[in-house]
C-alpha cells in the first residue's frame, strides 16, 4: 500500500476527531447497553453510522485516509486515545458484576498510579468490537498483533508490557492482558500537526531530507534538468508502463538511479527537491545505522526499511552509496564471502523495491559494470561552468551586496562548485557581521573563496 503523507498542509482543526470520537461513544454505549440488555437504538454497535472522512479535509481524516484504516481499526484507535482526551468517556467500563462484586473480567482493563480514570488493553477493544463472542474475537485478534496496519504502522505502540505484580515483575498473563495506547509517532500526529508522518519510525535506519529551496533554485546544465524532469515523469506515470501489451511484463517494479558527480554539484539537493516537487517524503538512509557487524541484521535492517517506504510511499536515497553498493571484492576470508553475501542481498531488495531508490555517488566508476546495468538512469553533475557559477553566486548574495561586486567577474576567477559557492559567501557575511557592516564588501567574498579552497588544498 502506497500512504500518501502529504499533509503538513492540512487545516489542522479537529473537526474529524471530534466527529470520529462521538461516533466511538456512541459505538460504546450501543456495546453497553445491549450487553446488558438495556434500551438501544441499534439492533447492533455496527449499526451506528459512521463518520465519512473523504468529506472532512483535516489532519486526523487525512491521517486515518492515508492509512485507509477499516473501521474496526478507527475504533481501536479511538479507543487508546480516550484516555488522553476524555477518560471520562470510558467510565462504564467500572460497572461492577453484581454476581462476584468485582470488575467485569470481559471489559479487560486497570487503573494506572497517576490516571484516576480506565486503561484499556487489548481485551477492552476485543469486547468494543466483538462484545461476548469467541469467534468473532478470534477473528479480530490478529488487528491488535504484528502483521497488522495497527502495529506494522506505528499506529498503536506493540511495546508495553504487562502491568507488573506488586514486586514489579511482569505477570504471565494472556496476550490480550497487554495495554492499548497509541505509539508516540501517531500521538504526535494527532497532536501537533502531523509532523510525525513524516518522521522516520524507530528501528528503520534513516531521516527525513528537506530543502527550503525550491525547484527553480536547482542550477544544473540542461542535460541534467531534463534527465531529472524523466524521473519526476516516472513518478507521475510509471505505474502505467506496467499496463502496456507486451513491455510491462518485461520491467522491474521500481525505479533505481544514480546521482554521480563532483561533492557540492546539487546530489543531496536534487533529490530533496524530486521528493518536494513530486510531494512524497525523502529518506536519506543512514549506512551506519543500516550496516551491522551482526550477521543477519544488516538484511533485518534492509528489510525493515525497504517495507516501510513501499508502505509509506517514500523515496530512498542513499548518499555515498557506493560504500555499500560498490564493486565486490575477491574473497580472501569468511568476512570476505559475508560482505559479498550482503552486498547481494542489498541489491535483490533494491531490485524487488517498487518506488523510487536514488543512490548517489562521486565517482561512477566506483560500481562494477553489472550493477551499473541495473540502473534506469544515470544522471550526471558535473561543476558548473562560468554561466551557471554566476547565477549561482547572483542568487546568494541577493540584494544588500555592495554594487561594486560583479558576479560575473568572480564566476570567472573561482572555478568552484555550488556548495563552494554557498561556504564562501557565508565565509563573507560572518566576516561582515564581525566588522558591523550590513553591506558585503569584495575583499570578504574573496576571502571567503580563497577560505574554501585552501580547505580544499586548492590555491586561488
Amino acid at each position: 500500500m502506497t500512504v500518501n503523507t502529504d499533509i503538513t498542509s492540512a487545516d489542522h482543526g479537529h473537526a474529524g476527531l471530534m466527529a470520529e470520537f462521538a461516533w466511538f461513544r456512541e459505538v460504546l454505549a450501543a456495546r453497553i447497553a445491549l450487553y446488558f440488555g438495556q434500551e438501544c437504538p441499534y439492533a447492533s454497535p455496527i449499526d451506528v453510522p459512521v463518520p465519512d472522512l473523504a468529506q472532512r479535509p483535516d489532519l486526523y481524516a487525512r491521517w486515518a485516509t492515508a492509512h485507509e484504516l477499516t473501521v474496526p481499526e478507527r475504533l481501536v484507535v479511538m479507543l487508546a486515545l480516550a484516555p488522553e482526551i476524555a477518560p471520562e468517556a470510558l467510565d462504564p467500563f467500572f460497572i461492577r458484576n453484581a454476581t462476584y462484586d468485582r470488575a467485569h473480567s470481559e471489559f479487560g482493563g486497570f487503573t494506572g498510579r497517576g490516571h484516576a480514570g480506565f486503561l484499556p488493553t487489548h481485551e477492552t477493544a476485543l469486547f468494543l468490537l466483538a462484545g461476548d463472542n469467541p469467534a468473532a474475537r478470534l477473528d479480530l485478534l490478529p488487528l491488535l498483533q504484528s502483521g497488522s496496519a495497527l502495529v506494522d504502522h506505528w499506529i498503536i505502540d506493540s511495546s508495553p508490557g504487562l502491568p507488573p505484580d506488586s514486586a514489579g515483575a511482569p505477570l504471565p498473563e494472556p496476550v490480550t492482558a497487554r495495554p492499548l495506547a497509541l505509539s508516540a509517532t501517531a500521538m504526535t500526529v494527532l497532536r501537533d500537526g502531523g509532523k510525525a508522518m513524516l518522521v522516520v519510525p524507530p528501528g528503520v535506519p534513516g531521516a527525513l531530507l528537506t530543502s527550503r529551496l525550491a525547484w527553480d533554485d536547482l542550477v544544473v546544465p540542461p542535460a541534467t534538468s531534463a534527465a531529472l524532469a524523466r524521473v519526476l515523469a516516472w513518478i507521475e506515470h510509471g505505474g502505467r508502463l506496467h499496463e502496456i501489451d507486451g513491455l510491462g511484463s518485461h520491467l522491474r517494479p521500481g525505479h533505481t538511479i544514480l546521482f554521480h558527480g563532483p561533492s557540492g554539484t546539487g546530489k543531496t539537493l536534487a533529490a530533496a527537491l524530486v521528493g518536494k516537487r513530486a510531494e512524497r517524503p525523502v529518506i536519506s538512509v543512514d549506512l551506519a545505522q543500516l550496516v551491522s557487524k551482526y550477521i543477519g541484521e544488516t538484511e533485518k535492517n534492509l528489510d525493515r526499511l525497504f517495507t516501510e517506504a513501499e508502505r509509506r510511499g517514500w523515496i530512498l536515497f542513499f548518499d555515498e552509496a557506493d560504500a555499500l553498493f560498490g564493486k565486490r571484492t575477491s574473497i580472501n576470508s569468511s568476512n570476505d564471502r559475508y560482505a559479498n553475501m550482503e552486498v547481494g542481498y542489498m541489491l535483490q531488495r533494491l531490485e524487488a523495491f517498487s518506488g523510487l531508490a536514488i543512490l548517489a555517488s562521486n565517482l561512477v566508476t566506483n560500481f562494477d559494470d553489472a550493477f551499473l546495468r541495473r540502473f534506469h538512469q544515470l544522471i550526471h553533475f558535473p561543476l558548473p561552468d562560468a554561466p551557471m557559477r554566476e547565477r549561482l553566486i547572483r542568487d546568494c548574495l541577493g540584494k544588500t551586496a555592495s554594487k561594486d561586486i560583479d558576479p560575473k567577474h568572480l564566476a570567472t576567477k573561482f572555478t568552484v562548485s555550488g556548495a563552494t559557492i554557498v561556504n564562501a559567501i557565508r565565509h563573507a557575511w560572518l566576516s561582515a557581521f564581525a566588522a558591523g557592516d550590513a553591506t558585503l564588501q569584495l575583499d570578504e567574498i574573496e576571502e571567503g573563496f580563497r577560505l574554501e579552497l585552501a580547505k580544499e588544498g586548492k590555491s586561488s
